[in-house]
């Protein structure tokens, strides 16, 4: 049964954008931070995407950076805009947004193959040229993914550490996160993630969340994407950051790697028919990925901020995941550096420009 207070937002959400009254609502299951509702109105069928975040800016600038690989061909639906120009509702207790209903279907990462890895290879290509028509503008109110401070993240695991030594009970979940704050403690005290491999890299604009969960297929043989979603995390960073998070959620590179590397290669190849990932992108690819992750405590601020939250079980796998990349990154990269070599030459926007 869908809530009443679900009712209340889609009715207000509609009236305020013009898509006439509600006749069928459905709640949408999957998302980690947002919240999703499906409508159905005489106007048609729309996605109701309620935003993580207290004020409309970077929904804003979702959309803005949305529309810029829109306009280069990238498929990523439009959201609806209001009388009043904006594109953003506020109802229930955050801001909403209206798309129109797509049909299709999400791949999950043990259905990936080498075909559908050479799919994802190829879209992330595209977004990448794409975003490289981003106005400078635009460019330079993204955030930045720059060196992060040692001292700060280890400030704030002493600060998650605290809170856990005075809960009453510690909880299985507890326990996770002490052996894995206590791990990134040890690497980041021992220098591993110094220095910054992201110094001296081609960047630009990325969409920062490019994974299976955010791009949908047609149903039917063969795949074909029918959208790219959530550029929410949309920011000015490394390339190959980008290139790493999407082969990490894609790709099972643990096993593929052990099998020869078929999914990876097939992805390199069909990314570089469009974008290049130089020699040293490639080179630090892996070690870039590890620093990222060793200094990310999102899935465990979510955690101790809600109590229980739907990325717990992201949390969990997240120890294993850092410590093999942190383990394979020497390996990792000699694969990626064959893998993606020969790519086209391209300008890349850099977060000096502008």
């Amino acid at each position: 049964m869908v809530p009443d207070a679900a009712w209340r937002i889609a009715r207000q959400v509609s009236r305020h954008l013009g898509l006439g009254d509600v006749r069928q609502l459905e709640v949408v299951d999957g998302g980690l931070l947002n919240r999703a509702l499906v409508a159905t109105t005489p106007s048609g069928r729309w996605f109701l995407k309620g935003s993580r975040y207290p004020d409309p800016v970077p929904v804003v600038r979702e959309h803005e950076v949305a529309a810029v690989a829109r306009r280069a061909g990238i498929p990523s639906p439009a959201p609806v805009t209001a009388r009043d120009g904006r594109t953003a509702t506020w109802a229930g207790n955050r801001w909403w947004a209206a798309y129109p209903y797509i049909d299709g279907r999400h791949v999950e990462q043990r259905g990936v193959d080498a075909s559908i890895a050479a799919t994802f290879g190829e879209m992330l290509g595209q977004v990448h040229v794409a975003l490289d028509g981003t106005p400078p503008d635009l460019t330079r109110r993204l955030p930045t993914k720059s060196a992060p401070s040692p001292a700060v993240t280890l400030d704030r695991i002493r600060a998650f550490e605290a809170d856990i030594a005075m809960r009453p009970v510690a909880t299985a979940f507890d326990g996770h996160a002490l052996a894995s704050l206590a791990y990134r403690r040890s690497v980041i005290e021992a220098g591993a993630c110094n220095p910054w491999p992201g110094d001296n890299l081609a960047t630009g604009p990325i969409h920062g969340d490019f994974h299976p969960g955010n791009v949908l297929f047609s149903i039917g043989e063969p795949p074909i994407v029918n959208a790219v979603l959530d550029w929410e995390l949309a920011a000015v960073a490394p390339r190959a950051l980008d290139v790493a998070r999407t082969i990490d959620l894609t790709i099972n590179l643990r096993a593929d790697l052990a099998e020869g590397g078929p999914r990876l290669r097939a992805f390199a190849r069909a990314y570089s028919r469009h974008a290049a990932l130089g020699v040293l992108d490639a080179q630090r690819l892996a070690h870039l990925y590890f620093v990222v992750r060793a200094h990310s405590l999102w899935v465990y601020e979510e955690h101790y901020r809600l109590g229980e939250a739907p990325t717990d079980a992201v949390a969990i796998d997240d120890l294993a995941t850092l410590q093999w990349w942190h383990a394979a990154h020497d390996v990792i990269a000699r694969w990626v550096t064959v893998a993606f070599a020969g790519g086209p030459p391209r300008r890349v926007i850099s977060s000096r420009d502008g």
